[in-house]
């Protein structure tokens, strides 16, 4: 009987009595002797008594109704290790638990019903499963949850004393995820087009030179506007991403299908994080990491090839001047029209070009189990440009080789202790012209050559 029943015939002056004679009905003289003492406690005393058994007689119904136990396991997904301190709870019921350092909770006297348990984790998407309880059941559920970095705010430590949420910094920070089924041969495609402010200008455009990065433009007239750039927090030297044509870009090094996110720090305050260099603003790369499962291979491959614009180059025009001139001009070029005081033009320049072909191969491997994580992989590219150094004699060559290999372990060999190894090697090999501002590189000799001065003694088509 509920205390609802009693409150109503109390406030009317009937409680005493109409309880009173349902006890005696129930009970007679020789089996009811606490009645007996009910009567001589008086009214007060006895609306006291009967209250607290009437209580207890709601939780007998309760109890009646049934309840049951809940319990389980919380672990991440792709390691398989257990989450402590997540919150597991039914709102409905207003009962939760939270998971012990094994990833273990318990929710006891549930009401049995239909219902919804919901988990919650800083760092991982929450997730809900819907169950039906019976009385005196032990229903065990297990979750995985998912790692997310856009549930909550981030808070990150900056030069400023105490945490900043990421909202309230000075600069903004953008992540770019390398897409899943797009050809990107190099870091540098990456970048080029795929966040605001992040432009990659296109440098001499020799085999193996990546982009300028200009992280919302130009910050200095004197100084180096290249961003700083880390892998994995290692610094990494990015002064030849790009500069007029001297150098090959170390950020082209990185295997791009071995990198798992790429996180760009824009606006002049990042100096205030990494320095007076990072006015430009800092790229971090993050490679992949292993995950717990089986062996996993992977493996692709991409071919490209490309072609300079020579429609737009004229020929390149000369006049002999005397007859054995125009024979050793002849004999060059493998003509028999050209003559002393007649003008005659030959493509050199255009002759140069012709269609290059650049080619990479790439395999990987991940797996582990929950104590141990790896991820490798190696990479074998060639790039040879457009300049066609055969057909002129071996003027120039423009090829670049690259062997390079990846590797990361990851151990867990506590749940608060994680031990880590990564490495990367590279091999390259490049043969390159002499580009950029200087009036001795191939393409500046050619657009100057003088046909009726190349002879076959030196094979030289420029005639310099």
């Amino acid at each position: 009987m509920s205390l609802a029943a009693f409150f109503p015939r109390m406030l009317s002056g009937g409680f005493a009595v109409s309880t009173r004679e349902r006890w005696l009905s129930f009970y007679n003289a020789e089996e009811a002797p606490m009645m007996r003492d009910v009567r001589r406690l008086g009214s007060r005393a006895a609306i006291g008594v009967l209250i607290a058994l009437a209580a207890t007689t709601s939780l007998s119904a309760q109890q009646a109704g049934g309840v049951a136990t809940i319990e389980g396991t919380v672990k991440e997904t792709n390691t398989g290790r257990p989450v402590e301190g997540a919150q597991v709870g039914i709102a409905s019921a207003g009962l939760g638990a939270q998971t012990n350092a094994s990833g273990f909770y318990r929710i006891t006297n549930v009401p049995v019903r239909a219902t919804e348990l919901k988990v919650r984790m800083v760092g991982f998407a929450p997730a809900s499963r819907a169950l039906t309880l019976s009385a005196g059941q032990t229903a065990t559920l297990d979750f995985n949850l998912q790692q997310t970095a856009l549930q909550l705010q981030a808070v990150v430590t900056t030069g400023t004393a105490g945490a900043t949420e990421v909202k309230r910094l000075g600069n903004s920070v953008a992540t770019i995820d390398p897409p899943k089924f797009a050809p990107i041969s190099t870091p540098s495609e990456l970048l080029q087009g795929r966040e605001p402010g992040v432009v990659g200008l296109t440098a001499s455009g020799l085999a193996g030179e990546g982009m300028r990065i200009r992280i919302r433009g130009n910050a200095s007239l004197t100084q180096n506007n290249e961003p700083v750039v880390f892998v994995d927090g290692v610094r990494i030297n990015s002064n030849g991403s790009g500069s007029a044509g001297s150098t090959i870009s170390r950020i082209d090094d990185i295997d791009p299908s071995t990198i798992d996110r790429i996180e760009i720090l824009k606006g002049a305050a990042a100096a205030t994080l990494y320095g007076t260099e990072a006015s430009s603003g800092v790229i971090q790369i993050f490679t992949k990491r292993g995950v717990a499962g089986a062996p996993k291979w992977d493996f692709s491959a991409n071919a490209d090839a490309s072609q300079y614009p020579t429609n737009r180059l004229d020929d390149n025009w000369g006049v002999a001047l005397r007859q054995g001139q125009a024979d050793s001009a002849n004999k060059m070029w493998a003509r028999s029209d050209i003559k002393p005081f007649v003008p005659f033009s030959e493509p050199i320049l255009r002759d140069f070009f012709n269609t290059g072909l650049s080619t990479n191969a790439a395999g990987s491997l991940t797996g582990g189990t929950q104590n141990l994580n790896y991820f490798m992989s190696g990479r074998y590219s060639k790039d040879d440009g457009p300049f066609n150094p055969e057909k002129l004699g071996g003027l120039a060559h423009d090829f670049v080789r690259r062997v390079s290999g990846n590797f990361n372990i990851s151990s867990f060999p506590t749940s608060k202790l994680r031990v880590g190894a990564r490495g990367q090697y590279v091999n390259q090999y490049a043969d390159r012209p002499e580009y950029g501002n200087n009036i001795y590189s191939p393409i500046t000799l050619l657009q100057f050559s003088k046909p009726e001065l190349a002879n076959c003694r030196n094979s030289d088509p420029t005639g310099t």
